[in-house]
């Protein structure tokens, strides 16, 4: 699409309405819509009807919990987690105790364990909502994963060597820099990937995730970046993959690659 077409589309009503109806009814996974100031402000301007946020409520929602993970994923390797292993793999060098924030029923524990050798007193903690913890329990029991466990509870990130988070800070109320702030004892090392960040101000868009409507943040780069080294972290390394957010009707908030980093506490 020209340009020029994007302005017409941009400031036609009509199509803006054939979209955002289109959008509710199909109910498509991963599209999103609109952009918004903030968090209260995209929950005002949701469907009704759709349960919103990626909340233990919109969970009890889905007929099937359970279904929110294949089994076919368990285990599969993403390409564009590598710079991830080279920084997990120096991480594990003189830590053993991982808090895994959003890590669903441990994939990237599953999936990284065929190129890392972890240690032998590993505790890799995955911190997730209640039913998948569950969902977690049960495979890693079926599994023989005896250093994989699971918590609710983003306290229990307290004294962890280091903390990975794939793919999980733009759902979550609270930013990274204020879940470490809460911290007596920060992890050493903090590994991000596939996180949305932009140049432009921090806004939110909301995002179909099939069973409910999630506020979805996107976070200024450099106001990110900010906010750890006040903790006292150092920015080690900063990457982007291919991966794209597209906003219909609002081209100039696209964001072109997601992005993963590595920080050590000073």
């Amino acid at each position: 699409m020209t340009s020029r077409l994007r302005v017409i589309a941009a400031n036609a009503p009509l199509i803006a309405d054939i979209y955002h109806q289109w959008w509710s009814f199909r109910r498509s996974i991963g599209a999103c819509r609109g952009v918004y100031a903030s968090r209260q402000e995209a929950a005002a301007k949701a469907p009704r009807g759709i349960p919103f946020g990626y909340s233990q409520a919109t969970i009890v929602d889905h007929p099937n919990p359970a279904q929110l993970t294949s089994t076919r994923i368990v285990g599969a390797f993403n390409k564009k987690d590598y710079p991830v292993l080279v920084w997990l793999a120096k991480a594990f060098e003189n830590s053993s105790h991982l808090f895994d924030l959003g890590g669903n029923v441990g994939l990237e524990y599953y999936a990284y364990r065929r190129f890392v050798r972890y240690p032998p007193d590993l505790r890799w903690l995955v911190c997730e909502l209640p039913e998948l913890c569950q969902v977690g329990r049960e495979l890693a029991s079926k599994r023989g994963a005896k250093d994989l466990a699971f918590t609710e509870e983003l306290a229990e990130a307290e004294g962890c060597d280091i903390l990975l988070s794939c793919g999980t800070l733009q759902y979550l109320p609270k930013s990274l820099a204020a879940i470490l702030e809460s911290l007596t004892h920060k992890p050493r090392h903090v590994i991000i990937q596939r996180t949305p960040l932009c140049e432009g101000p921090t806004y939110y868009t909301m995002q179909n995730i099939g069973y409910a409507i999630c506020p979805y943040l996107i976070q200024n780069r450099l106001e990110f970046m900010e906010s750890l080294k006040a903790l006292g972290y150092h920015e080690v390394d900063y990457w982007k993959d291919s991966r794209e957010c597209h906003i219909p009707f609002h081209p100039s908030h696209t964001v072109r690659g997601y992005s993963g980093a590595y920080f050590t506490l000073r």
